[in-house]
């Protein structure tokens, strides 16, 4: 026969003694029986779970709007430096030396 969800079941666990120390001392500072504060903290780690996955979901979103702003921002400021899509700069900006050309330094205008 099935158990109902709701029905309270018994469950016996194995732990270490310092462990069971400090869920007693716990519990004592709680006001709590050492069962609840042991249920209590069971129900605790599945909301926390769930918290930092829609923590995590939030920060990546951020993390994906900003790069997208990053790489917009970085187009823009390649136009106005006037550097073409493939990194190389227009002829206004180079400079020829013998058989070499090189881009122009800001001190060489």
């Amino acid at each position: 026969m099935s158990k109902k969800p709701s029905q309270i079941v018994q469950v016996k666990v194995r732990m270490r003694e310092d462990l069971r120390r400090k869920i007693e001392h716990a519990a004592q500072k709680n006001g709590l029986t050492v069962n609840a504060e042991i249920l209590r903290r069971l129900d605790q780690t599945f909301d926390v779970t769930l918290d930092k996955l829609e923590v995590s979901v939030a920060k990546l979103s951020s993390l994906a709007e900003w790069v997208e702003g990053q790489r917009h921002r970085t187009e823009a400021e390649k136009k106005t430096k006037g550097i073409n899509r493939e990194g190389a700069y227009p002829r206004t900006f180079t400079r020829t030396l013998g058989d070499r050309t090189r881009p122009a330094r800001h001190r060489d205008w």
